[in-house]
């Protein structure tokens, strides 16, 4: 089965993680490995059953966009 999806797929996908994590909060203090285990509670939390290895390079790029682009205080977006 071939897998057909738009060039843009994975940084939509990857975009749309990096909000999420800024929408929680996401706090970018510790070693990279803390920072990543962070990310990736909040975003697959273990009862998914998603392995790490198989989200590791979006996650990666998620935390640079989040950290980038800085935490989201929802209640200021809603006003």
């Amino acid at each position: 089965m071939t897998r057909c999806t738009p060039d843009t797929f994975d940084l939509d996908l990857t975009g749309a993680y990096a909000v999420i994590l800024r929408a929680c909060g996401m706090t970018f203090e510790g070693t990279e490995d803390e920072i990543e285990a962070r990310a990736f509670q909040i975003l697959w939390k273990p009862a998914d059953g998603r392995p790490y290895s198989q989200v590791k390079p979006r996650l990666a790029t998620a935390i640079e966009l989040a950290r980038r682009d800085g935490t989201i205080i929802l209640s200021t977006v809603a006003a």
